[in-house]
């Protein structure tokens, strides 16, 4: 049970948070008044400490003893009141020591008709603005009015001294009409900077489709939540509502009826939320509701109301519409125990639940462990070819008649400093997400061309004949720009086409663009040989094959890892090499690691194999070797 004590601190930190909303003043807006007034402090004290002097002296010498000492009250009022803030950092005790300093000066002002020369009004009425700042709306608003009465007040006593300006009437009515001038004027100020700061507050703290909090209201409103449960209070929960395929609705509805479409959702959300809950507009698509409870069953069932409500069928002008959410929900403090963390954890939810509209979900910390690495992998992926931490491995690949090495597979490989070694089957979707894949495959390009270059001159008459087979990304063949990068590695390295093969997926072979197959053909005219991967996995057909006419097909390891003794006949194997020999294809065999799968395959007649039985994935320096080695062995046993 909460001690008593505490939930009446609850109850008046909540309370004072839902005055600050009503208000649309907001913490951070507090301090940033606070800034101002504390300026506007400073700005009085010093104008005061300037003027004040040579008034009192001159007052004192023309015999307004009263006044001088008026004065100097009110300047040690006004010093007491700086340096009570200095010690308190209490704006408070210095609006009040300002305010008692005023009232004492302006006394002194009306009760000396003037001072003098009548002039003393102008040192207040110069000072309106600042008076606002300082003191604030109602009491800036008052004191125009409050200082055009004392001045009315001498007018009526026409009393004035023998240096008074009063004494001349001409120069009386036209002091008169500064006095109204300048209240007029400083009335209009103090309305006038009041309302244009409410309204800075409200573009700063109101969404304007909606009329709901927004995202710097939801940030403080999260904010004096932690504080109020720190102190033992009761923890609390956000549920995040994001609209998917938003843009749909702006594409078939046009922008009007999708504003109209975000008020009504803003409505039902707040038709479903308590008064005691919270709904705010995070972003364009995403909606937070703090809610001040962590129970997981009530929190649950509040978000899947929302959830429901939002789903619902919507009617406006006639057109009936439907939107697809997701409801996620972050709580304190076991999800996180700051504003920006609790805000993180909830869009990090959203975006694993965004292929599955209509769920609700709890965040889930090891599921979060697993996006930031993701981030982590992709953040550093977007620096990866400018800092040269691609390299390329050879995997050879063997005919497996005589066990001769026909060439080998190029192998892109990625290690960063921070990330670490990063598969390829890991970073190329991420680089195809981000549109990497580009620039990612314009380096491989380069850098095999020279490679391979490199590889022909060292290996000479052992390297002879080598095929070097290259993977493509199905994004790669769709650019207008790939077949560019193809020549000018070609045209710069000048190694024969047909030394170079480009392996594909059975999805590009199902790819309607026509640039894809446009592309497909270029390569083969060129004299380079087409090779399809991991055949077997996918839906490919046979008109699929006799569309792209590639030369060899490569079928995926998982089938040939099937293959061993205890079984003697693997149909899907089997049908793949009949098939590949009937269409006059090379055939080649992935992830070969056993003398019986070797057997195997080269009993019906596939060509070509690769896997941990011949070589695992190596350099080109330890390539060379291996070639050399390799060669020197054949030549021994033949």
């Amino acid at each position: 049970m909460i001690p008593q004590k505490n939930t009446r601190l609850t109850r008046t930190l909540l309370a004072i948070d839902d005055f600050l909303f009503a208000t649309r003043i907001s913490t951070s807006t507090v301090a940033l008044q606070t800034r101002v007034t504390v300026l506007a402090l400073y700005g009085i004290t010093l104008a005061s400490l300037v003027a004040g002097p040579y008034s009192i002296l001159k007052d004192y010498d023309a015999g307004y003893t009263a006044l001088a000492i008026t004065t100097s009250v009110y300047l040690v009022i006004l010093l007491g009141g700086v340096v009570l803030f200095w010690i308190t950092r209490s704006l408070t005790l210095a609006r009040i020591s300002v305010t008692i300093a005023f009232l004492t000066l302006l006394t002194g002002i009306t009760a000396s008709q003037g001072g003098p020369r009548g002039l003393a009004f102008i040192y207040i009425i110069s000072g309106y603005a600042a008076l606002y700042n300082l003191l604030g709306f109602k009491v800036g608003l008052a004191v125009p009015s409050l200082v055009l009465l004392c001045f009315g007040i001498v007018l009526a006593a026409d009393a004035y001294g023998p240096l008074s300006v009063f004494r001349d009437s001409e120069l009386r009515v036209i002091y008169t009409m500064i006095m109204l001038v300048s209240t007029v004027l400083g009335t209009f100020s103090v309305l006038y900077q009041h309302l244009i700061i409410k309204k800075l507050y409200t573009a700063a703290y109101t969404d304007e489709l909606t009329g709901l909090p927004g995202r710097n209201r939801l940030e403080q409103l999260i904010e004096t939540q932690i504080r109020v449960s720190r102190v033992g209070a009761h923890a609390f929960s956000l549920i995040g509502v994001k609209i998917s395929e938003f843009s749909r609705i702006n594409s078939f509805h046009g922008s009007m009826y999708a504003d109209m479409l975000i008020r009504e959702l803003a409505r039902r959300l707040n038709a479903e939320a308590s008064p005691r809950h919270k709904v705010t507009r995070y972003t364009g698509t995403v909606f937070v509701v703090v809610v001040r409870s962590s129970d997981t069953q009530d929190v649950a069932e509040l978000g899947r109301r929302l959830l429901d409500a939002a789903q619902a069928p919507y009617d406006i002008d006639g057109e009936h519409s439907f939107i697809q959410t997701s409801v996620t929900i972050t709580r304190f403090p076991q999800d996180g125990r700051e504003a920006q963390t609790l805000i993180a954890n909830l869009m990090a939810s959203f975006s694993r639940a965004g292929s599955s509209p209509g769920s609700l979900s709890f965040f889930d910390g090891r599921l979060f462990q697993v996006e930031r690495r993701r981030h982590s992998v992709l953040e550093a992926l977007h620096k990866a070819v400018e800092n040269s931490e691609f390299e390329l491995y050879l995997q050879p690949r063997l005919r497996l008649s005589d066990r001769s090495c026909d060439g080998a597979e190029l192998l892109l490989r990625w290690r960063n400093p921070v990330v670490g070694e990063v598969a390829p089957d890991i970073f190329i979707p991420l680089a195809e997400d981000a549109g990497l894949i580009g620039e990612i495959t314009r380096w491989v390009l380069n850098s095999a061309g020279a490679l391979i270059t490199t590889l022909q001159a060292q290996l000479g008459a052992d390297g002879r004949g080598f095929i070097y087979s290259i993977n493509l990304s199905p994004l790669d063949l769709s650019g207008l720009e790939f077949m560019a990068a193809v020549h000018s590695m070609i045209e710069r390295t000048k190694l024969p086409t047909s030394s170079i093969e480009f392996e594909i997926t059975e999805g590009i072979m199902m790819d309607e663009n026509p640039i894809t197959h446009q592309n497909l053909d270029t390569l083969r005219n060129s004299g380079h040989r087409i090779a399809i991967d991991d055949f077997g996995i996918g839906y490919s057909s046979l008109s699929y094959l006799h569309r792209v006419r590639a030369h060899n097909l490569k079928i995926d390891r998982s089938f040939v890892q099937r293959i061993n003794e205890t079984h003697k006949v693997f149909p899907v194997v089997d049908a793949i090499i009949s098939m590949a020999k009937s269409l006059q294809l090379d055939i080649t065999a992935e992830g070969v690691e056993t003398p019986y799968q070797e057997q195997y395959l080269r009993e019906r007649g596939c060509d070509l194999g690769q896997g941990w039985l011949y070589a695992r994935p190596m350099t080109s320096y330890d390539f060379i070797r291996w070639c050399k080695q390799h060669s020197a062995a054949n030549m021994s046993v033949g």
